[in-house]
């Protein structure tokens, strides 16, 4: 419910003026369980407790995203920025970005990126809305992952697909300082916005895969000790 209430609110354009309020209460949200837990049995101590870091990342991630969607809608609804920045994009030598990727990931064939940029660039040319974008990262998530449906390695795909999304991501904003991009400052902003968008989407995803709920996914894990 947490997670329909701030995405319904975030593309139906509305803010929500209590985020400030929702974000303070995550971060004393596990202190204060832990607090009033002293008393409890070790077992409910640990089941609430990770049940609190999971309602305290869910908080956190959605006021989060809308906080820059709301930010990112004025960029895209400014025609010149806009324009701006399609012609800072189009001074990018993608040639450069996708054989440094190739290097480091695993991200298709040279002609997926061809096509991922190509549409990247219309999609902005056509001063495309933020529920239109939205629907292009997830159409994006979904043709990536369609091939690892119902196999064993989803979960590890999917992951792999976040890191290969932000540091592919990373280079592009990278060529963009090189060349002092007068539309940096946005592309700055949309960056931050469809990168936690595409991680919130790949939860889902995993989520759907393993049959659990989505918070279940954003539960920090456990800590490796080695033993010599």
């Amino acid at each position: 419910m947490i997670k329909l209430y701030f995405f319904y609110r975030i593309l139906q354009n509305e803010i929500v003026s209590n985020d400030q309020a929702i974000r303070n209460f995550a971060k004393s949200l596990e202190s204060a369980l832990a607090a009033g837990a002293t008393d409890a049995p070790a077992a409910a101590a640990r089941a609430q407790a990770a049940a609190a870091a999971a309602l305290a990342a869910a908080l956190r991630r959605y006021t989060s995203l809308n906080h820059l969607a709301q930010a990112a809608r004025a960029v895209l609804a400014n025609h010149h920025q806009i324009q701006q920045m399609l012609s800072d994009l189009n001074r990018v030598d993608f040639r450069v970005v996708r054989e440094q990727a190739a290097w480091a990931c695993s991200c298709g064939s040279a002609a997926t990126a061809h096509r991922l940029e190509a549409d990247f660039k219309a999609t902005l040319g056509r001063g495309a809305s933020l529920e239109q974008w939205a629907a292009w990262l997830e159409t994006c998530v979904r043709d990536a992952l369609a091939a690892h449906e119902r196999r064993a390695d989803y979960t590890a795909r999917a992951r792999r697909l976040l890191l290969d999304w932000s540091f592919y991501s990373s280079l592009v904003i990278r060529e963009l300082t090189l060349r002092s991009a007068a539309s940096f400052g946005s592309f700055h902003l949309i960056r931050l916005l469809y990168d936690e968008y595409v991680s919130y989407l790949i939860e889902r995803r995993v989520a759907a895969h393993n049959r659990a709920p989505p918070i279940s996914v954003m539960q920090r894990p456990k800590v490796c000790t080695y033993s010599r």
